[in-house]
């Protein structure tokens, strides 16, 4: 039996949540049929790259509050007639409205992450929205405790509407090189022997590279040996691009910074990496760490959202958020487990191991996969009958 599911997001393209929609979209039974539907636009070439072949729906929302765009949603839901409707984040949410009146059978929204302009969840208007729309949702999935539990003792949702899923990885993907080196896939000219801090993501505020490059540049300048051994790669795209490469410009040392843009080669490219490193203001479960820890790379990272839940000092070095000299001291706290008793020391080597062995032990893709299959299934038989 076909089963039609609608994933609605608010924009397509390279990045966590994509990568999560992209794997399930993969590996779930080829008698479910998808769409994808974005509430602005899409990235053709990413879209290429999906493993089964996807209907896209782009609504090319304008910004800002716009009505005509619910009854546009209306329209293609009236059309296309989805069993599911699985939606992503606070911008879709209220979407999930027209779902109902348009009786989709079974609807189903996941939060992510936090909104950019929301990052610690205190913003009652979002709250209120939350919970004026839950009604219209059957579950409600959060990808970390830490928004699960928000969802329930802030937000005020029923814990019988909240599920918790955690994102999964494919270990057999992300795995570790066995050495990590720059040079196969740099576009730039970072040196083999180089210690390598790495970090992966949409480059928007939220994400705050802006500190995570200020506080590289920190520590360059109060070590000179880190200066000398280490560079710091910036994979991604996103609206702050510009401004964060004059940054890099302006900087006392432009040499050692390298933003590699946009990649559709992951798996080699954390290979490339030695360290991987998140300067968010706030996060559900991000991707991106996950694949790098599966890959073997030890975390220097902000303490913030699920992060806690997903490392230990065991795999990572977290710090507070918003702080350039707290972010600077973990990446020389990290430089030095790295040089200790010379290159890659003793609990260097020990994070690395201790990363990939707790992604393989409790963030495994197939039981994402099979607890989202689980819900659909037993969503659409409560509903049916």
């Amino acid at each position: 039996m076909k089963i039609k599911l609608m994933h609605l997001v608010y924009s397509f393209d390279v990045g966590g949540l994509e990568r999560i929609i992209a794997n399930c979209i993969a590996s779930l039974p080829d008698n479910y049929e998808h769409t994808i539907v974005t509430l602005t636009n899409y990235s053709e070439e990413f879209v290429a790259q999906l493993a089964k072949s996807v209907k896209m729906i782009a609504l090319n929302k304008p910004q800002g509050q716009s009505w005509g765009t619910f009854k546009q949603f209306y329209a293609v839901l009236k059309q296309e007639k989805p069993d599911i409707l699985h939606s992503y984040n606070l911008a879709s949410l209220e979407f999930q409205t027209m779902a109902a009146l348009a009786r989709v059978p079974f609807r189903l929204h996941a939060e992510h992450g936090r909104d950019v302009h929301d990052p610690d969840g205190t913003n009652k208007k979002y709250q209120i929205l939350r919970k004026l729309v839950a009604p219209f949702v059957h579950k409600i999935v959060s990808v970390s405790d830490d928004l699960h539990q928000w969802l329930i003792n802030v937000v005020g949702l029923s814990d019988k509407k909240c599920d918790l899923i955690l994102n999964g990885v494919d270990t057999a993907q992300y795995k570790p090189a066995e050495r990590h080196t720059g040079a196969a896939v740099s576009e730039g000219s970072t040196a083999a022997q180089a210690l390598i801090f790495g970090h992966v993501g949409r480059l928007q505020a939220i994400k705050n590279q802006k500190n995570l490059i200020a506080s590289y540049v920190l520590a360059c300048e109060q070590s000179e040996k880190f200066k000398a051994e280490t560079k710091l790669v910036v994979v991604g795209k996103g609206p702050l691009q510009e401004a964060l490469e004059q940054q890099i410009a302006n900087s006392s040392c432009p040499q050692n910074i390298e933003m590699w843009g946009e990649r559709h080669d992951m798996p080699a490219v954390y290979q490339a990496l030695n360290v991987f490193v998140m300067s968010s203001d706030a996060e559900g479960v991000p991707m991106t760490m996950l694949e790098a820890m599966s890959s073997g790379l030890p975390v220097v990272s902000t303490r913030v959202g699920g992060i806690p839940e997903i490392t230990s000092k065991e795999q990572a070095i977290l710090v507070d958020a918003k702080s350039v000299e707290a972010l600077s001291e973990g990446l020389l706290l990290m430089f030095d487990k790295y040089k200790a008793e010379g290159e890659y020391g003793p609990v260097f080597q020990e994070m690395q191991a201790a990363s990939q062995q707790l992604v393989e032990e409790r963030f495994s893709q197939n039981t994402m996969i099979n607890q989202y299959l689980a819900l659909y299934q037993q969503g659409l038989a409560h509903v049916r009958n």
